[in-house]
């Protein structure tokens, strides 16, 4: 009974540690997040479209058609002779009143003005730029989870931090209070310090709600319960230039773009396919009947099979035709310079990452040693008010700098990683996801 008891408390104990999640899990849990899953299945759609345009551009059709007519009265016609003559004249019946009648008929799109291509080349557009459309999502979505994870750990770590202030300073209150008694400081010094332990100790309460609230939205975003995180990956040298070059190569929303110029272009096709005649062969095997049989009606021949072929060309059409290839072209025209207008957009905004994140390398240095200045000054004030050469608010001050000098360092971590994951994502997906399992496989 005892060991089922310390088994059960052991079980308990395991199901209540918190595991830490690591950035490259939280994006491998992001890739069931439901914006992703219906991107993927727009993208799904495009392409069964695109699959069906091949085969009205590559494929005959074959049509199965059985119609059946009953007249309300027989189908007559009427002879009206100028002279009478006996036995002629009259209403004769020409047709069967119940007509049945089948057919299987194969057409073939002989030619349309390249109408036919152009609408398969923009729907198979459609499917390519609904694909790189879910990269792109998937790429905001990895940069979001990247900076609220980056911020959750830095808020983590500022708890760390405020926690080891306030245990210092309630350290401290405890020998503030232990001179008083002794009436070696005036009630003033026990309130200053008194009044730093709750103000370190509100922070800390906001710093743990603050932590909570991103654990929550970075669930959201991964799509998965996260309780506790682990910590940032190594940021790794890379050649800014290169880097920049596959930007204008690989990122996904530059491609999107691309596509939409190529797809204006076949829209203009499209357009100018009305200046053409459409030429369409058919084969149809045909028969009629006066039964469902389709066995004849007694009037005509059974057999209407034959082979054909049909023409259409519009000669005027109020210059619709010429209004949409000219909308056409300015439309390609607006693509053109939305794309070389996002092509010097890219290239700025992962130039300005890449100032960003040599600043924050600048001052992660610096922040460094304010901690390592900032902790020495309070060991070195921590121990002078303990042999009463320090007053409480110069402790006060010396705990709040080094809690402060740390929650900097922090930040600074945070956002310099931040930048550097953003470079990577500013070329494409594969560049962060590469680097990201190359450092979980060095760890």
């Amino acid at each position: 009974m005892k060991k089922n008891f310390i088994y059960s408390l052991f079980s308990l104990c395991l199901a209540n540690v918190s595991y830490a999640v690591t950035l490259q899990e939280a994006v491998t849990y992001a890739q069931n997040n439901p914006t992703v899953k219906a991107a993927q299945s727009s993208a799904k759609s495009y392409a069964k479209l695109y699959d069906a345009s091949k085969a009205k551009a590559y494929y005959p059709s074959l049509d199965l058609s059985y119609n059946g007519l009953y007249l309300k009265d027989k189908p007559t016609v009427d002879f009206h002779l100028p002279i009478a003559i006996p036995g002629l004249g009259g209403a004769f019946q020409m047709q069967p009143q119940n007509q049945y009648s089948g057919a299987l008929t194969l057409s073939y799109p002989l030619f349309s003005g390249f109408a036919i291509e152009s609408q398969m080349n923009i729907t198979q557009l459609e499917a390519r730029k609904a694909k790189l459309k879910t990269l792109d999502i998937k790429r905001n979505l990895y940069l979001g989870i990247v900076q609220v994870y980056a911020a959750a750990l830095s808020l983590k770590q500022l708890k760390n931090s405020q926690n080891v202030a306030f245990n210092a300073s309630k350290k401290s209150y405890k020998k503030a209070q232990a001179f008083y008694k002794l009436g070696m400081i005036a009630p003033a010094e026990l309130y200053r310090i008194a009044s730093s332990l709750h103000s370190i100790e509100a922070q800390l309460i906001s710093t743990k709600n603050q932590y909570k609230t991103a654990l929550r939205e970075l669930s959201f975003l991964s799509h998965h319960p996260i309780n506790n995180i682990s910590k940032l990956p190594n940021t790794t040298s890379f050649n800014f230039d290169i880097l920049q070059k596959q930007a204008l190569e690989k990122r996904p929303d530059l491609k999107m773009l691309r596509m939409l110029v190529k797809e204006q272009a076949n829209k203009i096709k499209l357009a100018k396919s009305q200046y053409y005649p459409n030429v369409a062969i058919f084969a149809r095997a045909a028969y009629t009947g006066d039964t469902p049989r389709l066995n004849g009606d007694g009037y005509t021949n059974k057999n209407k099979s034959a082979l054909g072929f049909m023409l259409n060309y519009n000669i005027f059409n109020g210059f619709e035709t010429k209004n949409e290839v000219q909308a056409a072209q300015e439309a390609k025209l607006a693509s053109e310079f939305m794309l070389a207008s996002y092509k010097e957009q890219i290239s700025s905004q992962i130039y300005q990452d890449y100032l960003t994140f040599s600043s924050y390398k600048e001052q992660l240095t610096a922040a460094q040693s304010e901690v390592k200045a900032a902790e020495s000054y309070e060991k070195l004030i921590q121990g002078e008010f303990e042999n009463q050469i320090s007053d409480a608010d110069t402790l006060s001050r010396a705990i709040s700098a080094s809690a402060l000098a740390r929650a900097k360092l922090i930040n600074t971590k945070a956002q310099m990683y931040f930048s550097y994951a953003k470079i990577l994502l500013e070329v494409d997906n594969n560049t962060f996801l590469n680097t990201l399992n190359k450092d979980e496989q060095n760890d």
